[in-house]
């Protein structure tokens, strides 16, 4: 019986270091394969790196070679025109939240001269000057030819003419509406008196009126700097702190195109419209860009784009007015889409 009994131990013991030493090779078998799979995994871990790595090389190069290689074109906007308003408040301008003939006019520009890149940044003539000087290359369609312009700028032929700047004065007063003969004002009269004018510092009024300014003691006259100095104007001119501001007509609107409670006269000592010329910086460059300018907008009917927005903002009287003018300098006012259709119709009978 003893001998059974310790048989069986034996049997028993020697099975239990059996499932012991299986569980163990088990277990080691286990820890290679864990082993092995975690190489494994480092392996494709470290090649899935490198593959990332090597696409993000990829695609910086095919974006480096993709970048737009045209030259640029930094077309120049001036603020306080009605022809160009934008609800930026930053220089480089957003086309699709502006609004105003001369927005149309450099899309259409732009898509005719695909061969450049074209940015858009709204600075006044001021910090334009500045540029000038210190070599940037700029263009222009909305700057006015001046003497002093011309040793910095090379100008092209006019292609919209806008009219002429007047004097704006506060409607409740009339104190100095006895220098106003059939809705002209005397200028050169009324600035001899105590008149306090506001004008936009930096800005030209054509010559006849740039010369009688520059008569004009300095302390009659207010230049107001910066952005928005139109409407900085007009606020002095509400409050009485000056009697008349110099400007354009459609700075007598407000921005919902409310007409404010001034009157807008043209002074006697200038009539004749403004041409608004493309211009660019006075270099190789420079000439080259107006060239293209010139070229791209053959046919084009550009300042009967200016007109109809003159059409629809100026009073009949005014607007009467800018006809005459336009038919003085040759430009018949005729429908933009009219002549957009002629020249459509002129280029299939070409075929």
């Amino acid at each position: 019986m003893f001998v059974v009994v310790g048989a069986r131990a034996e049997t028993r013991a020697f099975f239990l270091s059996f499932r012991k030493h299986q569980t163990s090779r088990k277990r080691f078998s286990c820890c290679q394969k864990i082993l092995v799979n975690q190489k494994w995994d480092m392996r494709n871990f470290t090649r899935s790196c490198w593959g990332i790595f090597f696409l993000v090389i990829l695609v910086w190069a095919l974006g480096v070679q993709a970048k737009d290689s045209r030259p640029e074109i930094t077309w120049i906007i001036p603020p306080n025109s009605s022809l160009f308003k934008t609800r930026d408040s930053r220089a480089e301008i957003n086309m699709d939240s502006s609004v105003g003939a001369y927005v149309a006019i450099h899309k259409d520009l732009a898509k005719r001269m695909p061969a450049y890149q074209h940015n858009f940044q709204l600075i006044n003539i001021i910090r334009v000057k500045q540029m000038l000087q210190a070599g940037r290359q700029l263009c222009s369609l909305m700057i006015l030819e001046t003497t002093d312009r011309e040793e910095q700028m090379v100008f092209g032929p006019a292609l919209s003419y806008i009219l002429p700047a007047g004097l704006i004065l506060n409607k409740p007063s009339k104190k100095y509406h006895k220098f106003v003969r059939n809705d002209v004002i005397d200028f050169s009269a009324i600035i001899a008196t105590s008149f306090r004018l506001g004008v936009v510092a930096g800005r030209t009024f054509g010559s006849s009126l740039d010369g009688i300014l520059s008569k004009v003691q300095s302390e009659k006259v207010f230049k107001y700097y910066g952005e928005s100095a139109s409407k900085g104007l007009m606020e002095m001119l509400r409050k009485g702190r000056v009697d008349g501001v110099m400007a354009f007509y459609g700075e007598a609107l407000s921005d919902g195109g409310v007409v404010e409670p001034v009157d807008f006269f043209l002074v006697q000592e200038n009539q004749d419209l403004l041409p608004l010329r493309v211009s660019c910086s006075k270099s190789e460059w420079g000439n080259k860009v107006v060239a293209a300018v010139v070229d791209a907008s053959k046919g084009q009917p550009f300042y009967s784009q200016v007109a109809d927005q003159f059409r629809r903002t100026l009073p009949p009287d005014l607007f009467k007015k800018y006809q005459s003018g336009l038919k003085k300098v040759g430009m018949p006012l005729v429908e933009y889409e009219d002549l957009q259709k002629k020249n459509a119709e002129l280029s299939l009978s070409a075929l």
